[in-house]
């Protein structure tokens, strides 16, 4: 049930916001009242969820941008700032996911993950702080992973960048913590989202992979881009004023048993 009281008036910057669990947490800070900017280097997911919250009555703009060139980054952040002469909330989404053996992994794909995951994910972290430390308040909740906490196969350099962003927000939360800025990560486990589709269907049996992620979960199934995005708005609000640092898992009891 969405609260209006939550986030009104609230402007939330939210990287990765045209599908998946950027989509998800758009749509919910528009319905609790946000001003909404959402960011991805594609231009149409981008504006189908601007119009999909604008036609339920939200409040939401957004801009192109490649979180793995710093000086996008900066613009983005500046612009909301011009356009809004705040940021309340900086949403950490945008990130890539890799499947593949140590052995078989190229140095373009080293690049290309790291560049996005971790760099790209400090670059917003970077900006956002910023800008929080200059207007004297925010909040910021980064997107990890289960795999950010734990190990996969076949998953080396993916984990290694989500556990970069676990630690980022460690970091950084303890270095903000008496500057009225709270970081705070969530850690998905295996959600219904693209990424996990894409990859599938790279596959030679989609299907079949598919069951096996189903198959691994504790709860018998996939998770929801919606099961998430309620975890980030309640880190992002006053109800979570005392939390910083933490890691939230949402991921079906995945790391529970691990």
């Amino acid at each position: 049930m969405a609260r209006k009281d939550r986030f009104t008036d609230k402007v939330v910057v939210i990287t990765g916001g045209g599908t998946g669990i950027g989509k998800a947490c758009a749509l919910d800070f528009a319905k609790e009242g946000a001003i909404v900017v959402i960011s991805g280097r594609r231009d149409q997911p981008l504006k189908e969820t601007v119009d999909e919250i604008i036609k339920d009555g939200g409040s939401a703009v957004y801009k192109t941008a490649d979180i793995s060139k710093p000086e996008q980054v900066d613009s983005l952040i500046d612009w909301v700032v011009e356009k809004y002469g705040k940021v309340d909330v900086v949403v950490s989404n945008a990130s890539m996911t890799y499947v593949n053996p140590i052995t078989e992994t190229t140095n373009e794909s080293v690049n290309m993950i790291v560049d996005i995951n971790v760099k790209g994910n400090y670059y917003v972290l970077r900006k956002a702080t910023t800008q929080m430390l200059k207007q004297g308040f925010g909040n910021i909740v980064a997107m990890s992973s289960m795999s950010g906490l734990i190990a996969h196969p076949n998953m080396s350099l993916y984990c290694s960048t989500k556990a970069a962003i676990a630690n980022m927000v460690r970091g950084l939360a303890l270095e903000l913590a008496t500057s009225n800025i709270r970081v705070n990560a969530v850690c998905p486990g295996t959600i219904d989202t693209p990424m996990p589709r894409d990859y599938a269907e790279s596959t030679d049996d989609p299907d079949a992979v598919i069951q096996g992620f189903i198959d691994a979960e504790p709860m018998k199934r996939l998770g929801m881009p919606s099961e998430v995005s309620p975890v980030t708005l309640f880190l992002a609000s006053d109800e979570a004023s005392f939390i910083t640092g933490a890691m939230y898992t949402v991921d079906g009891g995945f790391t529970a048993g691990k």
